[in-house]
C-alpha cells in the first residue's frame, strides 16, 4: 500500500516541477538545493555510484527505490534510473512513507 502512495506522489511532485529525473537531475544539483535522491535497485552501478558521489558532494539522501520500470511509470514515462526531489515536504513525505512501510532504500 505504502509503495502505491509513494509512486502517486512522485507523479504529484513531477507534475507540480518539484522533481527531475534522469542525468539531468544530477546537473540540476549545481543550480538548485536538492532534497533526496532515489535511483532504481536496478540502475548499473556505475549510475548508482555517480548519484551517490553527487549525494555526498551536496549533502543530500541517496536512497534506493523499486525499479527503472516502476520510478518511469510514476512519472508517466517508460524507465527512469534516478529522481532527484528538490522540494524538502515532498521528500520528507516520502521518506515517511517509506519507514511506515518497511521500504528498504539504503544504498
Amino acid at each position: 500500500m505504502n509503495e502505491v502512495r509513494i509512486v502517486g506522489l512522485l507523479g504529484l511532485g513531477y507534475r507540480g516541477k518539484r522533481l527531475a529525473m534522469g542525468e539531468d537531475s544530477l546537473k540540476a544539483l549545481a543550480t538548485k538545493k536538492g532534497a533526496l535522491i532515489l535511483v532504481a535497485k536496478d540502475a548499473s552501478d556505475n549510475t548508482k555510484k555517480r548519484a551517490k558521489d553527487k549525494g555526498n558532494f551536496y549533502d543530500v539522501p541517496v536512497l534506493e527505490f523499486a525499479n527503472k520500470r516502476a520510478l518511469g511509470l510514476s512519472l508517466g514515462k517508460r524507465a527512469v534510473a534516478i529522481i532527484t526531489i528538490f522540494d524538502y515536504k515532498l521528500a520528507l513525505s516520502l521518506l515517511d512513507n517509506m519507514k511506515a512501510g518497511d521500504v528498504d532504500g539504503k544504498i
